[in-house]
């Protein structure tokens, strides 16, 4: 971590703050919302808002007040991190291995160090890792479409 530069860690803080709001702006053209219900059911969970296993609101607030946000700031926040989520998920869960995507995981399967250990597992853990591996290139390849799409304008100055 040493030999990252401070431009490079600024450019890395910036790019994560541009995706976060391009894929929240899709959210939103999506459609996609947050129930007041999902919203207390995260927040509740949160093990820093709990005492003795159970949700304090007065911890709740003491926690969120030391590290200056309010609740409306905090569950906007949490709100906007669901909706990204979910719009991710679209994105994922809309990636499926072809027919194309299964005869390469056989083929890799009879070729690979895999090979060896043969049988159904080999075949579902080789699957599976397939089928991870697109929907990550599926959700960068999303990103730079919604950042190719977008009038983003960086002022290095104000940096």
């Amino acid at each position: 971590i040493k030999d990252i530069s401070e431009d490079t860690i600024k450019k890395l803080v910036i790019d994560n703050l541009i995706d976060q709001r391009l894929w929240l702006k899709d959210a939103r053209r999506m459609s996609l919302t947050v129930g007041r219900e999902e919203l207390t059911d995260l927040v509740t969970s949160i093990p820093a808002f709990q005492k003795e296993g159970k949700f304090d609101v007065e911890l709740y607030r003491r926690v969120l007040a030391q590290n200056h946000l309010t609740p409306e700031t905090f569950e906007k926040m949490q709100i906007e991190t669901i909706l990204i989520d979910k719009a991710k998920n679209i994105v994922r869960e809309s990636t499926v291995l072809t027919e194309g995507d299964q005869k390469d995981v056989a083929a890799l399967l009879k070729e690979g160090p895999m090979a060896t250990s043969g049988g159904a597992p080999a075949i579902e853990e080789r699957t599976k890792e397939h089928i991870l591996q697109k929907r990550m290139r599926a959700l960068m390849a999303y990103t730079d479409a919604l950042r190719k799409n977008a009038k983003i304008e960086i002022k290095n100055g104000a940096l």
